[in-house]
């Protein structure tokens, strides 16, 4: 369930979603990205580990449950689930993906 400030309370998926996803499909869909960034992701899981923000220690790295943010391993931004679910448009999304694939070494 969803419980977030100033919106009302709704079911974001039930556990039999959980026993025939894994667990990046949870992840995102917690998030509300599309199906065409979570196949994104997971084709290029190795290039990116999750992590969160610590006020205290700043961006660490976490769990893949946990996950805030995606760091790009080779170029070390932080991608924002918030900011990835406000591409709606998948040629601006492809277009983010060959930036980032830009950056590889």
């Amino acid at each position: 369930m969803s419980d977030r400030e100033n919106t009302i309370p709704h079911r974001i998926f039930k556990q039999s979603y959980l026993k025939k996803n894994d667990l990046m499909s949870a992840l995102f869909r917690i998030h509300g990205l599309c199906f065409a960034k979570v196949n994104y992701f997971r084709n290029n899981r190795e290039k990116y580990r999750p992590y969160v923000y610590d006020l205290e220690n700043g961006f660490r790295e976490t769990e893949w449950w946990d996950a805030e943010f995606l760091k790009h391993m080779d170029s070390g931004l932080c991608l924002d689930f918030r900011q990835l679910n406000g591409i709606t448009e998948i040629e601006k999304f492809y277009i983010f993906c060959a930036h980032l694939e830009s950056l590889e070494k």
